[in-house]
């Protein structure tokens, strides 16, 4: 839910493309997590108060809990958040977690998360990377619409092959690292 969160963000600044990092290192035992975007970027007051629960730049919808949650799921099992960003370069969100730590939450369906983002946001870009222990997985909107031609991303049999696509290919990616 918090990577689907900072994706949302990412689409109220206007971005038009989303790089998520995801990488896992069991022999060091930690999990990065990196999401940046091309958006309208933030000031530095902004940036010194985003991690603050209930702070938000929002009009519509004024909770701003997201970063501060991310914040505590990080350093509640061992690890640190950061952020980097500017008005008009966009944003990049971090966080580091303890892989074997008894409080990191699962992942989640990552596939479905991107399926469904994608079914909602079909006009954003997202270049996806999946690493574990130096194998490398990549999921690029940007190469899926050219092969696609005029067929939207968010017509529902391309949503499907999407979640399929992406859940199989992370299913191999993990089955690879276990056979070694």
């Amino acid at each position: 839910m918090h990577i689907l969160d900072l994706m949302e963000n990412a689409l109220e600044a206007q971005a038009s493309i989303i790089f998520i990092d995801i990488c896992e290192d069991t022999y060091k035992q930690y999990l990065t997590v990196t999401i940046c975007d091309d958006g309208w970027g933030m000031t530095r007051e902004e940036v010194k108060g985003v991690f603050e629960p209930f702070y938000t730049t929002r009009k519509e919808r004024p909770v701003g809990l997201g970063l501060a949650l991310w914040r505590q799921a990080a350093e509640s099992c061992g690890g640190r958040v950061w952020i980097e960003s500017s008005p008009g370069k966009g944003t990049l969100v971090g966080a580091k977690f303890q892989l074997d730590h008894v409080d990191l939450a699962p992942m989640g369906d990552l596939a479905g998360t991107l399926a469904v983002f994608l079914g909602a946001s079909p006009q954003m870009d997202v270049v996806f990377n999946y690493t574990v222990n130096g194998r490398k997985w990549e999921f690029d909107t940007r190469k899926i619409r050219r092969i696609l031609g005029q067929v939207p991303l968010g017509h529902p049999p391309v949503i499907r092959w999407m979640r399929d696509y992406c859940r199989e290919n992370l299913a191999r990616l993990r089955r690879s690292e276990e056979n070694d």
